[in-house]
C-alpha cells in the first residue's frame, strides 16, 4: 500500500477594501510623511503582500512598492513622504487577488493649509 502525501498551501484570497489616509480631514502638506491603512474584507491565516501604486509618483520623495499584512491581521499601516513641491489630490491604490481599492489625500503647499 503506497502512501500519499499531501501538501496544503495556505493562500489569502482576502481582497483590499479599502486604503486610508491617516491625516486630519484626507489633508497634508507638502514634505511630511503620512501613514495608510490597507483594509482588507477579512483577516488572513497567512501574510498577504499587497501591492501599493500611486497615480502620481512625482509627488512622492518615498513610496513603497508593497505593504504585508500579517498572519491573522485584516490591516496594515504603511508610510510614505510626500515631495516639497508635492500640490493637489493624489490616489493611491493598492491591490491583491486582481482587486483593487483607492484611497485619496489632498497634500497642500504650507500657504494653503488651515484653508
Amino acid at each position: 500500500m503506497a502512501l500519499l502525501s499531501t501538501a496544503i498551501l495556505a493562500l489569502c484570497w482576502s481582497d483590499p477594501q479599502f486604503v486610508i489616509p491617516l491625516a486630519p480631514n484626507g489633508q497634508v502638506q507638502a514634505g511630511d510623511t503620512v501613514g495608510y491603512q490597507v483594509v482588507l474584507t477579512h483577516a488572513c491565516t497567512s501574510n498577504q503582500v499587497i501591492d501599493l501604486s500611486t497615480d502620481n509618483p512625482d509627488a512622492f520623495d518615498s513610496f513603497p512598492s508593497t505593504v504585508t499584512v500579517t498572519a491573522g491581521n485584516s490591516s496594515a499601516v504603511f508610510y510614505a513622504t510626500t515631495a516639497e513641491d508635492a500640490e493637489g489630490s493624489i490616489q493611491v491604490s493598492a491591490s491583491a487577488n486582481g482587486k483593487t481599492a483607492i484611497g485619496v489625500m489632498e497634500i497642500l503647499q504650507p500657504q494653503d493649509a488651515g484653508h
